[in-house]
């Protein structure tokens, strides 16, 4: 917050510094003008849209941030999910267990089955079980 407190008063002094420059008469325009244009409009406008920018990047960079821990833990919370019903699940168990919706919780099993951590059986009801072979023969790895 103080990026974009700090970015917004910059471009407050360089308007202000706009408006005295404007309201200012100058003969000609010298080098010594130039330079104090520079120094009391461009530069505090370009540091304070570097400001602004740069809280508006940072805070983007924390909201994927958070996605992404957000889909770990529910990537983690599944599969121990998954060892409780013996390595195998559907979507609607996952929907009911986390209260998520069909799109998340298909989302969730297909990265697991892309990842080939699941494999996709198919019932003879037509339902469609997502198997964790590894989690299936936890058992067997004494």
């Amino acid at each position: 917050m103080g990026k974009l407190i700090s970015g917004i008063g910059l471009l407050v002094i360089a308007g202000f510094m706009t408006i005295g420059f404007f309201g200012a008469s100058f003969t000609e325009i010298t080098a010594a003008v130039a330079i104090a244009v520079i120094i009391g409009v461009v530069l505090p406008g370009i540091g304070g849209i570097a400001l602004i920018r740069a809280y508006f990047k940072q805070k983007e960079r924390l909201s994927g941030r958070r996605e992404s821990l957000g889909q770990q833990t529910l990537s983690s919370e599944i599969l121990k999910f998954a060892r409780q019903k013996s390595g195998k699940i559907t979507a609607v168990e996952v929907m009911s267990e986390f209260a998520i919706d069909q799109d998340a919780a298909q989302k969730a099993l297909e990265e697991f089955h892309s990842r080939g951590i699941a494999e996709i059986e198919l019932t003879e009801s037509g339902v469609l079980v997502y198997s964790f072979y590894d989690i299936k023969h936890l058992p067997d790895k004494d």
